[in-house]
């Protein structure tokens, strides 16, 4: 069944989606729910995710709730160097920002898909999200400036829990603003639990960074 579902929403999307992704240089494989593109060494990603038959929606043949993911290998690798084998990062291979596209807007559209002959109109809408709030969104984040930037701004699109941090504090040992990435280390992470959660980190600035700045890149 699942893959029947999956079938039909590939061809909505082919018919309703591609045209607007292509145009803004995102590629889909045949059979394939996800688009990417790169910008330099910036990969980014949407995904047409979906759960067939959703228990919590009687009579549904799908719930679909696309993803995005934006990966900087950089951040990742210092992420990796700062925070050692923590698990949250572990998890986030290749991606360093990876969230619902709904996230941070009011009022959302819940895309249950109730009826094959439904998809055609959901694509259509799906498209019209993603051309007015997401590709947009995705271009503020092409760079690790860009990240840093929509952090910094405090943009409510830009979801921060503790993995984010985690890498927004990277972002800016990558952009050689050490200084900075140990304010919001000790802001997140500086109460005694999570001090000693993340005890390598505060070794990292408070002693590494501090003696090697070549420790740095």
């Amino acid at each position: 069944m699942k893959n029947i579902t999956k079938k039909i929403i590939c061809n909505g999307i082919e018919n309703n989606i591609d045209p607007m992704m292509i145009s803004y240089d995102f590629q889909r494989r045949q059979n394939s729910l996800i688009y990417l593109r790169s910008i330099d060494t910036t990969k980014q990603k949407i995904e047409i995710n979906f759960f067939s038959n959703p228990s919590y929606h009687s009579g549904a043949m799908a719930h679909i709730y696309p993803l995005l993911s934006v990966y900087y290998p950089k951040v990742n690798e210092v992420a990796n160097k700062i925070f050692g084998d923590i698990r949250l990062i572990e998890n986030m291979k290749n991606k360093t920002i990876n969230q619902p596209i709904q996230l941070g807007y009011d009022h959302c559209e819940r895309w249950m898909l109730m009826d094959d002959n439904e998809i055609d109109k959901m694509a259509v809408n799906i498209s019209f999200f993603l051309e007015t709030n997401t590709i947009p969104f995705l271009n503020e984040l092409k760079s690790v400036d860009g990240f840093i930037k929509q952090y910094e701004m405090k943009d409510k699109r830009l979801f921060m829990d503790d993995v984010k941090y985690m890498f927004i504090i990277s972002a800016y040992v990558v952009q050689g603003d050490w200084i900075k990435g140990q304010e919001v280390l000790v802001k997140r992470f500086g109460k005694p639990g999570a001090r000693k959660q993340y005890a390598s980190a505060f070794y990292y600035f408070e002693n590494i960074l501090k003696s090697n700045a070549e420790y740095i890149l």
